[in-house]
């Protein structure tokens, strides 16, 4: 049996500049670093607990904005953390089932999430027990 996730696209250290500025009328298209590079920026994820984050001045109106490595937003949440959003909107139904596997001769647990609306995969982890009071103490 083979398990294929996707996990969203998270990189601390990749940057994108936007194409054009965010600021209204201002259709300025080239920034320059602007300030302190890496500002350290909190953020929930299940690998980091901070990423550097930087700031960028429009050539065009002078305005700064800060930007924020692949996967990363002004949330607190990195985009692997987040499952609570579905277009703008809470999910009103999610569906969770666990089940263990042998994987090299080894039983492992495995918990899958799923929006029981559209069947998107909202999380997958590994358990150690089949205890449901284990399970969420973890």
């Amino acid at each position: 049996m083979r398990i294929q996730v996707r996990w969203p696209k998270f990189q601390p250290d990749e940057f994108q500049v936007p194409e054009q500025c965010p600021y209204e009328n201002c259709s300025g298209n080239v920034f320059k670093p602007h300030g302190r590079r890496g500002e350290a920026k909190a953020v929930r994820d299940t690998d980091h607990e901070e990423v550097a984050s930087r700031r960028h001045r429009c050539v065009t109106c002078g305005c700064t904005l800060r930007v924020y490595p692949t996967g990363i937003s002004q949330a607190q949440q990195s985009v692997r953390l987040k499952a609570k959003m579905q277009q703008g909107k809470q999910r009103a139904v999610i569906g969770a089932d666990g089940t263990f596997l042998k994987v090299s001769g080894q039983q492992v647990g495995i918990e899958v999430v799923v929006d029981d609306m559209t069947g998107e995969l909202l999380g997958l982890d590994t358990t150690t027990s089949e205890s449901a009071q284990e399970i969420q103490l973890v």
